[in-house]
């Protein structure tokens, strides 16, 4: 990641307080990640990281805008989240060095503080139950994110495909106990469009349904449905 290090004089509490995660923690918690935060300035367009890379740092925007942006395999992208002087980029660096499954990119160019994710980790390390609930928490923002592009980018059956295969890796069987209707609210389309992919899943070995009650037959199929 190349960075710009902004060179004139700061008042750097000031600057610090733009920030509003860094500037709603406590003065003596301030004052212990003082040394380590390191004033940037980044252009527009600036990729702070690739999808599928590996970033060092997090990003504690003051005056810049940051996308993060989601790459289909169709090459097609789309934001799923943005953030400025209200959070941090890079979250998920905490709790893991696993790749990043969005790009991050400066949507405005300005200012804000890197830190070495490193440091952080070590602090949650003395908790393991803070760390474990976070943990819980990154795994739900990444369903948040595959279940915004799959509804921008998928078609029903892929989609239908996608929840199926959630509720399998919950259950304690191959039944599932939904219904058409309950799946067309859960997926956010029309009735007639779940019970046309169900048919298809069906046709295809995938899938049985009979009065309310889906089995899933094999789970293979489902899985090759979702990348059709």
């Amino acid at each position: 990641m190349t960075t710009l290090i902004k060179k004139e004089t700061i008042n750097f509490d000031e600057s610090l307080s733009c920030n509003n995660l860094l500037g709603s923690l406590p003065a003596e918690e301030l004052d212990y990640w003082k040394p380590f935060l390191k004033l940037v300035s980044l252009p527009l367009n600036h990729v702070i990281w690739e999808s599928g890379a590996k970033s060092k740092y997090m990003f504690f925007p003051t005056t810049a805008i940051v996308s993060y942006m989601y790459m289909n395999e169709d090459g097609k992208s789309s934001e799923v989240i943005t953030v400025g002087n209200e959070g941090a980029v890079g979250i998920s660096l905490l709790l893991s060095d696993s790749p990043m499954i969005s790009q991050a990119v400066i949507e405005t160019a300005g200012e804000g503080y890197l830190l070495d994710a490193n440091l952080i980790q070590l602090a949650f390390e003395r908790n393991a139950m803070l760390k474990t609930l976070l943990k819980y928490s990154q795994e739900m923002i990444r369903q948040l994110i595959q279940n915004s592009i799959s509804k921008q980018h998928l078609s029903v059956q892929q989609q239908l495909s996608r929840r199926l295969l959630l509720g399998l890796d919950r259950a304690n069987s191959s039944q599932l106990a939904l219904t058409h209707e309950k799946l067309a609210n859960i997926l956010g389309v029309r009735r007639e469009s779940v019970t046309q992919a169900a048919m298809k899943l069906q046709q295809c070995g995938a899938i049985s349904y009979i009065r309310g009650h889906l089995t899933v037959l094999d789970r293979h199929i489902l899985e090759r449905s979702c990348t059709l």
